[in-house]
């Protein structure tokens, strides 16, 4: 839990004067012990509201949970040991299993523009589920969007090439959860402006979902480049437009940012984070209507450098891509096994005070004004840091240890989340 010190006081306060209030009852209603367990689980309710705080460990999934989430097909790629070979290739290897028991969007699916390259038998997160995420009975995005539909909430994500991805990926956990789901809009291009969609559940209800922009690009979204006048240069005014306009018709927001990934300067990050956030608490304070704010942790990234943090570093990448081209690296001759890990990406081997300042500083910032009682922490970093080989990555074709191939499995903890929140909306 990352409560500030200030709000764990306030909590402690408020537990020792609610005790007080019943310590000359205790010896006559209540046995010491059942009001020590009382008082602390009373504690943990209050102490949870605005974050889930948990260890996140993956395992292997049973042969049951592989069928569940995939289908033959799926199942028959993730056996495939070609090297040099594109998803299309490989799947068509494997249609002999039929086109039965489709589970929304498939192995080889990428990120963005890229596919995800096989080998997919290297890959080994694939058949690997977070405890307690790995039932694939559940429809967390369905009940969420079902609410959203009845509240008039609209769902905005914001942020980098990431954001994107998410976007993505939320469309393909829709479609494995209810096949009858339709989504409309132009997923094109990888950082879009403003990207509108709609998603129309079976029973005809509709929810209308935002992807925007927001970095140092962003300025160049702005009409007449206004924003380049902007104190905050640009990096969030055009979602603050648009959120407005939201709010203005009458609609409720649920928002999910992050910005993490467009920095690699750690005293640039640390000196536009605060306006963000004090952005984003205005949004969640509107009065008009309630409106939800979440922040997404920046997901591990999982490119060598000096430290073992897996941050990007511009040196170690160019020496390892060089290696790549000159031959000096048996791509056929390495065992398989080595072909993501570490060929391609690294496992982040140190996660020291520092070495993520990324999202420590958005902590750190949240600590501030209290803005982190107004704005939700979705965890995603401790979930991504033991996925290495989950990158679209590869010698021939690609170098990238930022974003994520497509698998269910990954997202689950996200679409749970977003569940989770929108039940207050109700």
């Amino acid at each position: 839990m990352h409560a500030t010190a200030a709000q764990s006081k306030l909590r402690i306060a408020s537990i020792e004067s609610w005790s007080g209030c019943v310590c000359a009852m205790r010896s006559r209603l209540f046995p010491r012990s059942f009001l020590l367990v009382f008082l602390l689980f009373f504690y943990v309710i209050v102490s949870s509201e605005r974050e889930v705080s948990k260890t996140f460990v993956w395992r292997d999934l049973t042969s049951q949970e592989l069928d569940d989430w995939y289908s033959p097909i799926d199942l028959c790629m993730l056996q495939s040991t070609a090297r040099n070979s594109f998803p299309a290739a490989v799947r068509k290897n494997c249609s002999h299993m039929g086109m039965g028991g489709h589970r929304g969007c498939s192995v080889g699916m990428g990120s963005n523009n890229f596919p995800c390259y096989p080998p997919f038998v290297s890959r080994k997160s694939f058949r690997r589920g977070l405890v307690g995420y790995t039932n694939a009975s559940l429809t967390p995005l369905i009940d969420a969007f079902q609410r959203f539909a009845r509240t008039n909430t609209s769902v905005v994500f914001i942020g980098d090439s990431t954001m994107r991805q998410k976007l993505q990926a939320l469309e393909c956990e829709l479609y494995r959860e209810d096949g009858g789901v339709k989504l409309r809009g132009s997923m094109a291009g990888i950082l879009p402006c403003h990207t509108p969609l709609v998603v129309t559940l079976r029973d005809g209800s509709t929810v209308d979902l935002h992807g925007i922009s927001m970095g140092p690009n962003s300025v160049n979204c702005l009409k007449g480049g206004l924003g380049k006048r902007d104190p905050h240069g640009g990096v969030f005014e055009n979602a603050r437009d648009i959120i407005r306009k939201l709010n203005d018709q009458g609609r409720k927001v649920f928002v999910l940012a992050n910005v993490g990934l467009w920095y690699n300067d750690d005293e640039l990050f640390d000196r536009i984070i605060p306006g963000i956030l004090d952005w984003l608490v205005t949004v969640a304070e509107e009065t008009k209507v309630k409106n939800i704010v979440t922040w997404h942790e920046t997901m591990s990234q999982h490119w060598p450098n000096t430290i073992g943090s897996g941050y990007f570093y511009k040196p170690y990448a160019e020496a390892k891509e060089t290696g790549w081209g000159d031959g000096s690296v048996d791509i056929e001759g390495m065992p398989i096994e080595d072909f993501q890990v570490p060929t391609c990406c690294t496992s982040i081997t140190n996660t020291s005070s520092g070495t993520d300042w990324r999202n420590e500083m958005v902590r750190k910032h949240l600590s501030e004004k209290s803005r982190g009682d107004k704005i939700y922490i979705v965890p995603f970093v401790e979930a991504t840091r033991e996925t290495p080989d989950m990158h679209v990555c590869h010698p021939r074709y690609k170098y990238d240890c930022t974003h994520y191939c497509y698998w269910p499995l990954l997202w689950q903890i996200l679409w749970s989340e977003i569940d989770r929140l929108s039940l207050s909306l109700s």
